[in-house]
């Protein structure tokens, strides 16, 4: 999956290139996914990576192309039986739309809104207590629909590179309730 992904970004990459030239941009955001919800209770804050393409039709309006990985360690819950802990590792793949408001020459603020889908691999491991911890573990894959709301702002530094830092509402259609969580993140944008 994850090469049918690569190759997915770098045939839109390269095609916009050709294409579009002079309003395409690509960002290169790190951070952190505080869990929330049903998702905190046996979660811990996350962290990873984001590459977002994208073509701006105007100076206002956009379109965009989102993927990258997030990795969630987990919690160590104890039951009578077993040390149990579940981590997550999700890879989205979104498309969204982008609106953009300038303050001044240097600064733009913008909302996103993004939908798409999230592949998501859970891997459960329990250390049995009563055959001295040792350790069973169960891996899972699922795609889930989701949508990503976003506000965020750009400084520009020069006519290509910017300084991208953004806040997002991930939402997550799970089967029990929603998976959800808070994205922090910042970047680099780069216009050609």
């Amino acid at each position: 999956m994850k090469k049918y992904i690569f190759l997915f970004t770098f045939l839109m990459i390269f095609g916009s290139i050709n294409l579009f030239s002079q309003n395409v941009f690509f960002k290169l955001n790190g951070g952190i996914s505080l869990p929330i919800g049903k998702m905190s209770d046996s979660i811990k804050m996350g962290f990873g990576g984001l590459l977002t393409s994208g073509y701006d039709f105007d100076e206002n309006v956009a379109i965009t192309l989102t993927t990258g990985y997030l990795y969630f360690p987990g919690k160590e819950i104890v039951t009578l039986a077993a040390l149990n802990t579940t981590k997550i590792g999700v890879t989205p793949i979104l498309l969204g739309t982008k609106y953009s408001t300038a303050f001044g020459d240097l600064l733009k603020a913008y909302a996103k809104f993004e939908i798409g889908v999230f592949v998501m691999k859970t891997t459960q491991t329990s250390k049995i207590i009563d055959l001295d911890y040792k350790e069973a573990s169960a891996t899972n894959t699922e795609t889930k629909f989701g949508l990503v709301p976003s506000l965020g702002a750009e400084y520009k530094i020069n006519n290509n590179i910017a300084i991208d830092s953004n806040f997002s509402f991930n939402y997550l259609a799970t089967e029990d309730k929603p998976t959800q969580w808070l994205g922090i993140f910042a970047g680099i944008k780069y216009t050609l």
